[in-house]
């Protein structure tokens, strides 16, 4: 449950992240609130803003 609160307020609604445009594959989501930390740095272009970011 941490890991998903900490996706949720890092911008990360569990939309579809895709590496290449022309590509139908999406990125996998992180198993563990660890990887999710990683996952944060590595994909923040792809984070949304929402009222539920703590960075707003």
């Amino acid at each position: 449950m941490e890991k998903v609160k900490f996706l949720i307020e890092h911008g990360f609604l569990f939309q579809k992240i895709r590496n290449n445009k022309n590509s139908y594959e999406s990125v996998p989501y992180p198993e563990t609130l660890a990887q999710a930390k990683e996952f944060v740095v590595k994909y923040g272009e792809y984070a949304v803003r929402s009222p539920y970011n703590k960075a707003n």
